[in-house]
């Protein structure tokens, strides 16, 4: 205590002046470390059984347009898998699915542009995928719609459907099709997300140092004023 006594006010005030400056300079580099340690999700092996699934592609079914396409991408700090699929002639939906360590299961919701919607749960183990739901069926009667995801090699995943009634199977290859991995050059979706990052980067280090300089120049300011 004697030693605060003793100090010059002015002394106490640069001191103080100096630790807010650090703390609030410290502060970004501080967001930045949470921001680049990962969540549980990213840690959890169960939840990252999904990416073979991951990229952009092109499908192909039996009533597929040209321009079928699916791009799948990790949302909510790599805790849901999202599929954005476009079959073609106006045709369009999303799949949300996402892991559960509660109970151990893949739970997932499916919707299109044409009002459908389908809950599904599941798992997935070795490179397949498979989930179940139930929904009402043309007729109002309850059905139980079945897909399996298997991934064929890293740029091929083949998709099966099929919809039972009674343990009785109505229909194959709903819905269903071939994924091939669009190639627009080599390591292109890892090369946009390393320039996404990058540039995220330099502008957080723009930010910080426009800050830092103008919290220095109120220093320097104060600091004469002394």
């Amino acid at each position: 205590m004697k030693l605060f006594r003793d100090a010059h006010p002015g002394s106490l005030h640069r001191a103080l002046f100096i630790i807010v400056v650090v703390v609030v300079v410290a502060m970004p580099a501080m967001s930045a470390w949470a921001a680049a340690n990962p969540g549980e999700c990213s840690k959890n092996p169960a939840n990252r059984e999904l990416d073979f699934w991951l990229g952009n592609w092109t499908v192909t079914y039996p009533s597929a347009t040209s321009s079928a396409m699916s791009a799948v991408s990790l949302d909510l700090d790599r805790c849901l898998v999202v599929e954005n699929w476009n079959g073609g002639k106006g045709h369009s939906g999303k799949n949300v699915l996402a892991y559960s360590g509660d109970d151990k299961s893949w739970h997932g919701i499916f919707a299109d542009n044409e009002g459908r919607v389908h809950v599904f749960e599941g798992r997935v183990t070795s490179g397949v995928a498979e989930f179940h739901g139930a929904s009402v069926g043309p007729d109002g009667g309850t059905v139980l719609n079945r897909i399996k995801v298997i991934r064929e090699t890293p740029d091929k995943v083949e998709q099966l459907g099929a919809v039972y009634r009674q343990r009785r199977k109505l229909e194959d290859g709903v819905p269903g099709g071939i994924f091939t991995k669009k190639v627009v050059g080599p390591n292109c979706l890892s090369g946009v997300v390393a320039m996404h990052r990058m540039v995220g980067c330099c502008v957080a280090g723009f930010l910080c140092m426009h800050h830092f300089l103008a919290i220095f120049e109120t220093f320097v300011m104060y600091t004469s004023l002394l």
